[in-house]
């Protein structure tokens, strides 16, 4: 059983000429997008992890320099030389000297650097704020706070990760380190330096830039419960409110390295760099929409479609011409063979080309006369019998 039929040999050439036509045509346009696809996705890849490494190798330096800050504080013989003021209760006037150098080196801190928004020290006996750089703040109880029980415990540089801070009444960061006293080998801490940071003016600004990720490109973090801990593109108030339940956040979180395509916290397909930052226990993501990615390959796709609505229009009418020239020359035989079963013999083929047809046009010509002349010498026999069968 044939799949397709058709009633003239024209249709059936036409119809042969444009699919073997466009074949190839569509192949090579199929071809073309799946490469250009997977160009496409190669390309981003490599330029979010370029940004993922990039960000995170920015936050290891901005740590970096909150620490080497504080220990340049906590090492200076001038902040070492109060062990006097601090192990006391109360603070007495001979030790306002000693208090004004303290805050000579504290505040310019505060003063010169944006991101500092208060410098204290903490009393490591009763957990109280002797001297800081807002003296409002001189007295307040901080002895369950994590930036003095950490420092006091590690005995080391701590971190304390991003919270609600009260005073700034926003998102803050905090940063401690004990102060040792000179005498003793240094085994004695007799204060713990503490300084807050406001995340807008250092931290957020170099987390949440997006320069040469589009529209829909966006980097975030997330502590180990996977909160985000900074500001968002199609997200307000994210930090500390959000829950991510993206995978790479999930898995940054997890200590995790990767890339992959996914759904983001909007439910949009994204696909999405990220890693994990052992000094924080912070996740961190890059990602950017696929609808943006592969834009390109759909601006693509519809010029392929605008083209191959333009060939298949002239593979058409090429076609038919081709198909019409073909066929003309059998359609004209078949014309002159009803002609000649009507009883025209005189009928004869038009022979144009020196080819198969030609050769078949001009066979049928001969037989044809070689037809007519039988009939004509049958006729000629009948009209003699016909004369001389009367006079028998």
């Amino acid at each position: 059983m044939k799949i397709f039929k058709f009633k003239t040999t024209q249709n059936r050439l036409l119809f042969w000429f444009i699919l073997l036509a466009l074949i190839p045509l569509l192949i090579g346009i199929t071809i073309t997008y799946y490469l250009q696809v997977e160009e496409a996705k190669e390309v981003e890849i490599n330029k979010l992890t370029v940004v993922r490494d990039l960000k995170v190798q920015q936050i290891n330096s901005w740590l970096t320099e909150r620490e080497k800050d504080l220990k340049t504080l906590a090492e200076s013989l001038t902040v070492q030389n109060f062990k006097g003021v601090l192990t006391k209760e109360k603070i007495i006037e001979e030790n306002n000297a000693i208090i004004n150098n303290i805050r000579d080196i504290i505040d310019p801190y505060v003063e010169n650097f944006p991101e500092y928004n208060e410098i204290f020290v903490i009393n490591p006996d009763s957990g109280i704020v002797e001297i800081s750089t807002d003296k409002s703040k001189e007295g307040t109880d901080k002895s369950e706070d994590d930036y003095y029980t950490g420092a006091l415990q590690s005995r080391d540089f701590y971190i304390k990760d991003i919270y609600y801070s009260s005073s700034m009444g926003k998102p803050a960061m905090a940063f401690s380190i004990p102060i040792f006293c000179r005498q003793h080998s240094g085994e004695h801490i007799i204060g713990i330096l503490v300084a807050r940071v406001d995340l807008d003016k250092s931290f957020f600004p170099l987390v949440q830039s997006t320069t040469s990720m589009g529209k829909t490109g966006e980097t975030l973090i997330v502590n180990k419960d996977v909160i985000a801990l900074n500001e968002l593109r199609w997200h307000k108030d994210a930090p500390l409110k959000l829950k991510i339940k993206a995978q790479p956040a999930f898995m940054a979180a997890e200590g995790y390295t990767g890339i992959n395509e996914t759904t983001d916290y909007r439910g949009e397909k994204v696909l999405a760099a990220y890693t994990y930052i052992p000094q924080t226990g912070w996740g961190f993501v890059a990602k950017r929409d696929l609808e943006e990615i592969y834009a390109p390959i759909r601006r693509m796709v519809n010029n392929f479609i605008i083209l191959l609505l333009i060939t298949a229009v002239i593979i058409y009418f090429t076609s038919r011409i081709l198909a019409k020239s073909i066929t003309k020359p059998l359609i004209s035989m078949v014309e002159v063979s009803n002609k000649i079963q009507s009883g025209d013999f005189s009928a004869r083929n038009e022979i144009h080309n020196d080819d198969e047809i030609g050769y078949l046009a001009d066979s049928f010509n001969k037989m044809t006369d070689s037809m007519e002349s039988i009939i004509r010498t049958e006729q000629g026999v009948a009209e003699i019998s016909n004369i001389i069968l009367p006079l028998l």
